[in-house]
């Protein structure tokens, strides 16, 4: 797992530019889907393992709140090793991503 910190070393800074790379992309897709309401929605329909999808959105969230000082910590719980759903694996995590963002807005604040 990528550390939260700066980059100290070549393997830290290789974990920071996947990161800025992975975020770039999340982004990307979010102003391309928001261009593409306007046209109207196309999904890819297929067979997709939801929990990579989870795993990686639970690890973005959790750099976040590392990073961001948040008192909040996660428990994970997962015990299946895949869960397969028929769906457009872009929008299913886009959905957790949400459903995260929206219970950590929703959290109140610690006083500190």
């Amino acid at each position: 797992m990528c550390s939260t910190e700066l980059p100290r070393s070549p393997t830290s800074s290789v974990c920071s530019s996947r990161f800025v790379t992975r975020e770039s992309e999340r982004l990307n897709a979010i102003i391309t889907d928001f261009l593409a309401y306007s046209r109207g929605r196309h999904f890819e329909f297929a067979k997709v393992d939801i929990l990579p999808l989870l795993e990686q959105v639970l690890d973005e969230i959790e750099t976040r709140i590392t990073r961001e000082g948040s008192p909040v910590r996660m428990l994970r719980s997962l015990r299946a090793h895949d869960a397969w759903t028929t769906g457009d694996g872009a929008r299913l995590q886009q959905a957790f991503r949400n459903l995260c963002e929206n219970a950590l807005a929703a959290m109140p604040r610690a006083e500190l």
